[in-house]
């Protein structure tokens, strides 16, 4: 069975549990990640979790390039998997990855009345996400991922206060920073900003 690990508790206790979903985490904290250990194999605890705590989340934000907002809005809309999101399915089939269970994630965000925002770096040119790096992205102000990420969730969460949920990568989540860039972490940013208030559960 998989396990659940908080790694904001692990800076000082490390430890594991049962897949079970504290009923009181929303009651405790503003922002929850639920950090994916590999993308596309914890769907099944992702609906879970969502059926749990749909009715306390205020909004919804996914890993995926902010230029793709159109497409998973169009498929919320109509059910239509436009090219783009098929190229996105299938470039992820050919690292081994399935992906294609994110329909079934923005199927039950859908039916719980809920949106889902996209709040990655883009991958192409647009608004203020002008900025290219050396990876096929465009960063918003600052110079990684990791702080499009944090500023696009920061921003929209002191314009409407309230609870939020961020589903990505754990590698994106785990304090400290990433080893190979040296940036600092989406899930340092967040514990620095919101300390107490917010909190990560990493599915392995």
């Amino acid at each position: 069975m998989g396990v659940l690990r908080n790694l904001k508790n692990a800076m000082e206790n490390k430890f594991e549990q049962p897949l079970e979903f504290p009923p009181d985490l929303f009651k405790k904290f503003d922002i929850v990640i639920l950090a994916e250990s590999r993308h596309g194999e914890h769907d099944d605890k992702i609906i879970k979790f969502l059926e749990q705590f749909i009715n306390q989340i205020d909004g919804i934000f996914i890993e995926l390039p902010i230029n793709y907002q159109q497409f998973v809005d169009r498929y919320m809309t109509t059910g239509e998997v436009d090219q783009s999101l098929e190229d996105l399915f299938v470039g992820a089939e050919k690292e081994g990855k399935n992906t294609r269970g994110l329909l079934a994630i923005l199927d039950k965000i859908k039916a719980m009345q809920k949106s889902a925002t996209c709040f990655d770096s883009s991958k192409i040119p647009q608004g203020e996400y002008q900025n290219p790096s050396n990876y096929g992205r465009y960063f918003l102000r600052g110079k990684s991922r990791d702080d499009d990420m944090f500023t696009v969730l920061q921003e929209y969460q002191q314009q409407n206060p309230g609870k939020y949920l961020l589903i990505n990568g754990a590698n994106h989540s785990a304090l400290g920073q990433h080893p190979q860039s040296g940036d600092v972490t989406l899930g340092q940013k967040l514990h620095d900003a919101y300390d107490e208030k917010f909190t990560e559960i990493v599915m392995e």
